[in-house]
């Protein structure tokens, strides 16, 4: 399916490295937006599911506010994940 008239037939998206440094900075501030809320609204909630295993660690080293060590981490490494991909260009 073409999105536009000319568009080839074989065409595949390809980011700039102005989109991905977006793309890296963007997930580095939903992170940080989820460590804001797991520090304005703790809970208590039973660590299960896909990724309990990762909270549970970060639980047991960093007691109540593992969840916010653990998003504030993940939003650094975007964040300069994108500074990467930046400075590579």
């Amino acid at each position: 399916m073409k999105l536009w008239r000319d568009q080839p037939n074989n065409w595949n998206w390809k980011p700039s490295v102005k989109e991905m440094t977006f793309i890296w900075l963007g997930f580095g501030g939903v992170f940080y937006l989820l460590a804001f809320s797991a520090y304005s609204s703790p809970s208590q909630s039973s660590r299960t599911g896909r990724w309990g295993w990762l909270h549970e660690i970060f639980f047991n080293a960093f007691g109540a506010n593992g969840d916010i060590v653990l998003y504030s981490a993940a939003g650094t490494a975007c964040v300069v994940a994108s500074i990467f991909v930046y400075r590579k260009a």
